[in-house]
């Protein structure tokens, strides 16, 4: 199952793999010139899933900055 649902300033991601159903909420927000990011990622079905992706996006947002900005 996937699922999108838009709020006002944010976007709210439903994923129903063969495991678990996860949510992954981003909000977009301006600040000053530019924009700042906020990613809540929630419902794993347990603690060492939550850790790996825990230590994933930072890395697929860093990724994420370097491909929309690449002049930095």
């Amino acid at each position: 199952m996937f699922c999108i649902r838009r709020g006002r300033s944010s976007l709210t991601v439903s994923l129903q793999p063969q495991r678990a159903e996860t949510v992954l909420t981003v909000e977009l927000k301006s600040h000053g010139n530019g924009t700042h990011l906020y990613l809540t990622h929630a419902g794993f079905p347990d603690e060492n899933s939550r850790n790996q992706h825990e230590q994933a996006w930072p890395l697929v947002l860093e990724q994420l900055d370097k491909s929309m900005m690449p002049d930095r």
